[in-house]
């Protein structure tokens, strides 16, 4: 019984070839009504197979587009809490985004940071880093997690709190 687990997986990843079974069923079932001129009509003893191929590749292929339209409506959804949440910042976030767009291609260390300076302990910078990270402002290296640097989303904003900063100071 082990078969057909093993099945079902190899027909998940083969969905050009499920695509292919559902089309033929479909014109084996449908294409005698339409168009009998052109297609025949399928033995009796083969109309069960017809059947049955295009009820189950109908099926794997309905699932396969609920299941991409619910991953794709999820992103969507994420992307937008973030950018909602990356509007409403602290005047710690504001600082840290600023002092980042100075220099936006390097990543920053969290050993080398002067926490005097910036009168923040480590817990708080590394709170306040996770949090831009949480809304898609920064991005922390996947290899090392002492390492972080603006994402693309967060440049833009960097740019704006500038920009901004520059018209208030005129």
């Amino acid at each position: 019984m082990d078969w057909i687990p093993a099945l079902l997986k190899h027909l998940g990843l083969s969905r050009s070839l499920i695509g292919a079974v559902f089309i033929t069923a479909l014109t084996l079932y449908v294409g005698p009504r339409l168009a009998p001129a052109y297609v025949d009509s399928v033995p009796k003893e083969w109309a069960v197979v017809v059947v049955g191929s295009l009820v189950f590749s109908g099926a794997l292929l309905l699932f396969w587009a609920l299941s991409f339209t619910y991953e794709s409506l999820g992103r969507r959804w994420k992307r937008a809490v973030s950018a909602r949440a990356s509007r409403e910042l602290n005047q710690n976030e504001i600082d840290l985004l600023r002092a980042m767009g100075e220099v936006p291609r390097e990543s920053l260390n969290f050993d080398e940071i002067n926490y005097e300076q910036v009168e923040l302990t480590r817990l708080e910078v590394l709170e306040l880093v996770h949090g831009l990270q949480r809304k898609g402002l920064i991005s922390i290296n996947q290899f090392n997690s002492g390492l972080f640097s603006l994402s693309p989303m967060g440049r833009q904003r960097a740019l704006e709190i500038q920009q901004n900063s520059k018209r208030n100071s005129t």
